[in-house]
């Protein structure tokens, strides 16, 4: 099925919000301010929209942990980022996407952080026939690498139909 991958890596789009949280459990509001680790995370939300939506796998990958693992609603998980790319090369031939993601909340904590959200994909097939919307829910585990820059180690998604 050509749209089971496309949502999870769209979990990278435009940003509408973002609740900033720790895991001390006595804070639960939302924090005014986004931190840099929030912001940083945003951002790499943001290229992965832009590459998914240019269709631009060797974009994606930077924005993954070679090792990462997603798992795809009613499928075994894809482990590593040499799968992860194998199905997105097969369920983006044919077709163009336009992806929407609403950052719902990002929690931070030391070297790792959650993001969750909402997304609408748009899929077009290239030979005319009728597009396809989704809509559904991500979330996204991501770890700091060496260089303090954030990426994607384990992601999930589900579609609303």
């Amino acid at each position: 099925m050509k749209k089971s991958l496309i949502p999870l890596v769209a979990v990278s789009a435009i940003f509408c919000g973002c609740v900033g949280t720790s895991l001390n459990p006595s804070r639960t509001h939302a924090d005014p301010t986004p931190t840099d680790d929030v912001m940083a995370i945003r951002n790499l939300f943001a290229d992965n929209a832009a590459a998914l939506s240019a269709g631009n796998i060797s974009a994606l990958a930077r924005l993954y942990e070679q090792n990462a693992i997603q798992f795809p609603p009613n499928s075994r998980p894809l482990t590593g980022w040499a799968a992860i790319r194998s199905k997105l090369e097969s369920e983006l031939q044919g077709i163009k996407v336009a992806a929407t993601i609403e950052v719902v909340e990002v929690c931070t904590a030391e070297s790792w952080a959650f993001a969750r959200g909402t997304y609408r994909m748009v899929t077009t097939p290239l030979e005319g026939s009728q597009q396809e919307v989704t809509t559904g829910n991500w979330l996204d585990i991501l770890r700091r690498q060496p260089d303090n820059s954030w990426k994607i180690t384990r992601s999930t998604w589900s579609s609303e139909e």
